[in-house]
């Protein structure tokens, strides 16, 4: 569940609690908050100060954590190898590839969370008001 603390147009600004678990991912910037804010579609008319539950399905989950976590590390895994199929022995030329490969992954990912959000492909949705 999350507090409703703001409303643009048809969109709620959430704030949820940080679970343990958030404290090892690193994706927020504020890592000592003890909460994150989440905008998502107001789809069940919330009002500011009221409590909603939040609902994601389990693929959309399981995908993001894919583009967020995974990928980066097969662009680098891929760098890597490719580097030392071509310049064998190359620890500095390895690097760089693998750098590069990281990179182009979050290019990529970064490129697939603007398409889901703008085809709402991977939206949190508002499920009751408490």
């Amino acid at each position: 569940y999350g507090e409703v603390i703001e409303i643009n147009g048809k969109t709620a600004k959430i704030r949820v609690e940080k679970k343990p678990h958030c404290s090892s991912c690193g994706v927020c910037t504020d890592e000592n908050s003890k909460h994150m804010v989440i905008e998502v579609e107001n789809t069940i008319d919330a009002e500011i100060g009221g409590m909603v539950k939040l609902n994601m399905s389990g693929e959309k989950i399981i995908l993001a954590s894919f583009l967020v976590f995974f990928l980066p590390l097969i662009g680098l895994l891929a760098g890597v190898i490719i580097s030392s199929l071509i310049f064998p022995g190359s620890q500095t030329i390895a690097l760089i590839f693998g750098v590069f490969g990281v990179t182009v992954s979050i290019i990529f990912s970064k490129a697939a969370d603007n398409y889901f959000k703008k085809n709402k492909k991977m939206n949190i949705n508002l499920e009751e008001v408490k």
